[in-house]
């Protein structure tokens, strides 16, 4: 016995939009991936996510804050980045705000592991 399947298409709507300023059409497709980060200023001015300068010396490496590391792995988990992506992010959003050093991607494996991050 075969059945058929019925199919309703009364809801598909084919009545496109026509596009009657193309340049601006393209200035929101271009604004669509604008990515902003706001970091609280509480945090930086605390020196909650300012690291300490590296002192040339041989010893102990430098030593990151828990809410440093907190911050890479949330925007991990934001983005669904592997974590070399997401140190590396990091690096790049710290050199736009002229902060040195963020922690290198085995220091923050090392290190989530004793972390509660709350999402």
């Amino acid at each position: 016995m075969k059945t058929k399947i019925k199919t309703n298409t009364a809801h598909i709507d084919n009545n496109t939009k026509k596009i009657k300023n193309r340049s601006e059409y393209n200035k929101t497709l271009k604004n669509r991936s604008n990515l902003s980060i706001l970091i609280s200023e509480t945090l930086v001015k605390d020196g909650s996510l300012i690291v300490p300068a590296k002192t040339g010396r041989p010893g102990r490496p430098m030593e990151y804050t828990n809410e440093l590391i907190e911050f890479v792995l949330t925007i991990r988990e934001l983005f669904h980045m592997p974590l070399r992506q997401a140190t590396g992010f990091v690096e790049f959003l710290f050199k736009m705000m002229e902060i040195s050093g963020a922690p290198d991607y085995t220091t923050v494996s090392k290190r989530m592991g004793g972390i509660k991050v709350r999402y």
